[in-house]
């Protein structure tokens, strides 16, 4: 059986997909597989083993994926190289697709709300309804998720309150050091 090159499966992709994407935008596996370096035999797996990819088919049955399809199967790899197993990652998806409320919702529960109990944790250099918060934050939402609508702006109050007098270093240096523990174990994990 004759390999095909890299450089000729792209070419023969590049050809491929202008076709398909002129038809509402639908990318064969081969594209798709080439273009996430997931391997066609890992999609139709995940496919059938996780409800979290489901492609659409042509009469024919061959499958095609959306651009959001695509973008999907990038977070799904985000999420495994960052030690998920792919059986928790479908759970995770769901909960990422559900709007986060921004603005008080009947729980309560919102980003604002968030920052505050981690501000009051930080205040009371209370480590461990620090990790509580950020844990349970975290598991329901991705890294950059939480570092840009938690951490990022809790830094930034942090540092308003510092220069206002309403907190003062300390406070600071404990966030700052609790940030370094998980950046540290988050590595940590990565590696082993």
């Amino acid at each position: 059986m004759k390999r095909v090159s890299s450089e000729a499966s792209q070419q023969m992709a590049a050809k491929v997909v202008p076709d398909v994407m002129a038809n509402e935008k639908f990318f064969p596996i081969s594209a798709v597989s080439e273009a996430t370096g997931v391997p066609t035999v890992t999609l139709r797996a995940w496919e059938r083993r996780y409800e979290f990819l489901v492609p659409h088919r042509t009469p024919k049955g061959h499958r095609l994926y959306s651009v959001d399809q695509i973008a999907m199967i990038r977070r799904v790899t985000a999420l495994i190289d960052s030690g998920i197993p792919v059986s928790r990652v479908g759970d995770l998806l769901k909960g990422e697709s559900q709007p986060f409320q921004d603005t008080p919702s009947s729980s309560g529960d919102n980003w604002q709300q968030l920052q505050d109990a981690m501000l009051e944790a930080v205040c009371e250099f209370n480590e461990s309804r620090l990790d509580e918060i950020y844990e349970d934050v975290l598991s329901r939402f991705s890294d950059a998720r939480v570092t840009e609508k938690l951490i990022i702006p809790l830094l930034h109050r942090l540092g308003v309150n510092w220069a206002c007098g309403a907190t003062g270093v300390d406070e600071e240096h404990f966030f700052s050091l609790f940030l370094r523990n998980i950046i540290g174990s988050s590595r940590h994990q990565r590696s082993l």
